[in-house]
């Protein structure tokens, strides 16, 4: 179902690419707010985005998913695009050995440099 909102958000030209989003996700139902809490960090492969965050409380401008007690907010994924990974991130640019990279691709590159790959 997030995948349905991303797809709009393509067709209105607010993102091309899913990597260019970012989904921001609510729910008042406790099981499913510790759900998204626990599993965020499989939440941006899942739906093919760089950036997922659960909020506490839902905005304005959040739409209800039908059929469940979630609320989806797609909106461009802030930051720069890492390309070698492709990801928007804010951590672009923070390291000066690998000023084009994002943190996590800045570790495996430091990583492979030191194992001499």
């Amino acid at each position: 179902r997030v995948m349905k909102f991303l797809e709009l958000k393509r067709e209105n030209d607010l993102i091309g690419s899913s990597l260019e989003a970012a989904v921001v996700l609510e729910s008042d139902n406790d099981n499913m707010a510790s759900f998204l809490k626990e599993n965020i960090g499989l939440l941006t492969g899942l739906f093919k985005v760089s950036q997922a965050e659960v909020v506490p409380s839902a905005a304005p401008e959040m739409e209800s998913v039908e059929g469940l007690p979630l609320k989806v907010l797609v909106k461009k994924a802030s930051g720069s695009k890492c390309p070698r990974c492709w990801n928007y991130s804010e951590t672009v640019g923070e390291n000066k050995e690998y000023p084009d990279l994002c943190q996590r691709c800045t570790s495996v590159m430091s990583e492979r440099r030191s194992n001499g790959k």
